[in-house]
């Protein structure tokens, strides 16, 4: 008698007389086998496993934690990091200059001519000044003798007050029905009388349902009211009568004029 031995203690017995038998009990073995390896997450790659493309390792985890906890743990995500950061434009001060000549003024607006970099540092560095370059495209570039901090400081100041004195317009949009009653139409004509304060445009929309596109006369009725009712805070950019169905709807655009910007900003008393 043949003892074949399995992996997990078991025994299979196979005839000596019949070899087949022998031969299925060792594929038996096999098997046993190939499972316990697969149960241990050791299989063998397939075919599609080895036609995926190769995992590449990074230390930043395409912005998200770490799999294993480690530097090294593989990046999935490779595609979403951006490839370059894009810095701002700096400003070119003293040995940031590279170029072989450079046109220089001094800090009263007079032209000193074409010198070398250095001899335009030596210059500011005398007065107690910098050499900032103000023109870098220019051929040559041109640099101004000039006290670098305050400079920034200006800029910072002038920028500030650009945003400061900046005003975003945006487009609000009211919606009115072709059989609105007159205490809705009122409640939305003064939304846009505000909007329009504020120094917004409106969209003035009517909405047509069934058989009410069947009369688009309706919703310039209510455009013409909307109109009259705002006329002295808005223009209308087109005329009501040009006004057109597009798909269910009927729209104009109020534009706030400089009445209402004066009605929202009184003029400080004396």
């Amino acid at each position: 008698m043949t003892v074949v031995r399995k992996r997990f203690g078991q025994q299979a017995e196979a005839s000596a007389s019949h070899p087949a038998a022998a031969r299925v009990s060792a594929s038996r073995v096999r098997k046993t086998r190939t499972r316990a390896r697969l149960s241990r997450g050791t299989r063998r790659p397939s075919a599609e496993d080895r036609c995926l493309p190769p995992i590449f390792y990074c230390g930043c985890a395409g912005g998200r934690p770490p799999q294993s906890g480690s530097a090294g743990a593989w990046c999935p995500y490779e595609e979403d990091r951006p490839i370059a950061r894009i810095e701002e434009e700096k400003v070119r001060v003293n040995q940031m200059i590279r170029a072989r000549q450079v046109r220089v003024i001094d800090e009263e607006g007079n032209q000193l001519g074409i010198m070398s970099p250095a001899d335009a540092l030596r210059e500011a560095e005398e007065r107690g000044l910098d050499l900032v370059e103000v023109a870098g495209k220019a051929i040559p570039p041109v640099c101004r003798i000039m006290d670098y901090g305050k400079f920034r400081y200006q800029q910072s100041k002038r920028a500030k007050e650009s945003r400061k004195h900046q005003h975003t317009i945006t487009v609000k949009e009211i919606k009115y029905r072709p059989k609105i009653d007159v205490h809705d139409f009122e409640t939305k004509t003064n939304h846009v009388r505000e909007f329009l304060r504020e120094g917004d445009k409106v969209k003035v929309t009517i909405m047509f349902r069934g058989r009410e596109m069947a009369h688009p006369e309706f919703g310039r009725e209510i455009l013409a009211r909307v109109v009259e009712g705002t006329k002295d805070l808005s223009q209308a950019d087109c005329d009501v009568s040009a006004a057109r169905l597009e798909g269910r709807n009927m729209c104009i655009v109020l534009s706030p004029t400089a009445s209402a910007h004066a009605a929202s900003h009184p003029a400080p008393q004396a």
